[in-house]
């Protein structure tokens, strides 16, 4: 079930209306797992069956507002394409929950696809080309197995393009951002998150403190514009450190070499007496 406060949400807010529609159409078609398939013409011809006008562009294109504002990961396993909606878990309660049989983006065989938002998006729809019914068909003839015609389809039934703009993110953080609760400045908050490794944080540490917070923000209804930016969460106050497990911020503690030094001390005086 969609969240009501979805429609409150700054990052929602920012999708075109067809990605808006395509979003939610991922969240009730994914599994218990919060996974489905990811293919633009499937989506298509999930989401829109009686729409000849629409392209599978279209989709792509809301794919790639979705991959640049939402909790989601797509990725790659086979040949084929997959999404997983990132905070599954935080927002829905599924009961007696089945095992997802598509493959998960943790899995050996999968990778990241990068999915960015090169071209401006719109809400108004775009000028009706003569040809675009056609061309349309042409596309699901395509998804189908027919050949295609020179300069048309040129990557085949299932296998993913992969788009990839100016700004290149590694993998780890990719997962760290899908699960943030606030998409705003990703530059800063990969500088930040590459300053915190450098402390001696690891990965997992810092995808285990931004899953933390966004269960709290989930829990508390916290309102977007009150929810920390990455560059604040990551800053070098350390903020994060407040959602990982106590044992995990005890060791960055040091302990008062005078007290050493004493400890050490007292035993050898000890090991003399024994003597």
């Amino acid at each position: 079930m969609i969240d009501p406060g979805i429609w409150q949400s700054q990052d929602f807010g920012k999708l075109s209306t067809l990605a808006k529609l395509v979003f939610i159409g991922l969240f009730s078609q994914a599994d218990d797992d919060g996974r489905g398939r990811a293919n633009p013409q499937y989506i298509k011809n999930t989401l829109f069956p009686y729409d000849e006008e629409m392209l599978k562009g279209d989709i792509e294109r809301s794919l790639d507002e979705i991959a640049e504002n939402m909790s989601i990961l797509f990725y790659d396993c086979g040949g084929n394409e997959y999404y997983n909606l990132t905070n599954w878990s935080v927002w829905q309660k599924v009961d007696r929950p089945q095992k997802s049989r598509l493959p998960a983006p943790e899995d050996d065989d999968s990778t990241i696809v990068r999915r960015t938002l090169n071209d401006s998006s719109s809400n108004v729809r775009e000028q009706l080309d003569p040809n675009r019914i056609e061309q349309n068909r042409t596309e699901q003839k395509i998804t189908h197995g027919a050949s295609a015609p020179e300069g048309v389809g040129e990557s085949g039934g299932d296998s993913v393009q992969v788009k990839r703009g100016n700004k290149q993110y590694e993998t780890h953080f990719e997962v760290f951002w899908s699960a943030y609760p606030r998409k705003d400045d990703k530059g800063q908050a990969y500088k930040k998150y590459q300053a915190r490794l450098n402390d001696g944080f690891s990965e997992e540490e810092l995808l285990q403190a931004a899953k933390a917070y966004a269960e709290q923000c989930k829990r508390d209804k916290t309102a977007p514009r009150y929810i920390k930016q990455g560059k604040t969460f990551l800053g070098d106050a350390t903020p994060f450190r407040d959602f990982l497990p106590k044992q995990d911020t005890k060791k960055q503690e040091c302990e008062d070499p005078f007290e050493a030094a004493y400890r050490e001390l007292e035993n050898s005086r000890i090991d003399r007496d024994g003597d």
